[in-house]
């Protein structure tokens, strides 16, 4: 047996239980008493029960918190999720595309410093998006949205190709000394 809609109805129905016993106790005032005298003890009694407490009200409101926690939750799990997949499709294209070069070029090394630069290169634009967001909230900047991820991953994409054919020639120059130096 399945409970959950007697549970969504009583939820629904449990704040409107004060409402049916205010109009009783308004009826009962107006047939008791003199028309000046019930608009007195009307007020009286609107503010005495104004200050009630109503747990169906309460429910519902801590229903709704965990659901909205829920949602958070689950939101930010499927965000991770897509990032942490986009950067394993990074990752195998940048090593896909480093293979390939250098069995095209059937040279090892020519592979190497195509996975070196281009891999620089994505590193460079997710750390350029990172800092440059971190700039704009801390010297208040005013970029917003779009321009402030196209202008960081701009600026890290433009330095880890930098970084990356900076590297590619000390591995370069390396690789040349230890030959000299060991042959």
């Amino acid at each position: 047996m399945k409970l959950w809609p007697f549970i969504v109805l009583l939820l629904i129905l449990l704040p409107f239980n004060k409402v049916v016993g205010q109009s009783s106790t308004v009826t009962s005032h107006y047939t008791a008493t003199a028309l000046a005298d019930s608009v007195k003890q009307q007020t009286i009694s609107d503010s005495a029960e104004a200050d009630d407490f109503v747990p169906g009200l309460l429910l519902i409101a801590l229903v709704f918190a965990l659901i909205c926690i829920g949602v958070a939750f689950a939101g930010t799990v499927l965000g991770i999720g897509i990032m942490f997949i986009l950067s394993v499709l990074f990752s195998i294209g940048v090593l896909s595309v480093s293979v390939a070069s250098g069995i095209y070029r059937r040279s090892f090394m020519a592979g190497f410093r195509v996975f070196v630069v281009s891999g620089m290169a994505v590193l460079g634009t997710i750390g350029g998006t990172a800092v440059f967001t971190l700039a704009n909230y801390l010297f208040d900047l005013h970029f917003t949205g779009g321009w402030l991820l196209l202008t960081g991953a701009s600026g890290g994409l433009a330095g880890g190709l930098l970084l990356g054919v900076l590297l590619n020639q000390i591995i370069r120059s390396t690789m040349r000394w230890i030959q000299k130096r060991y042959h």
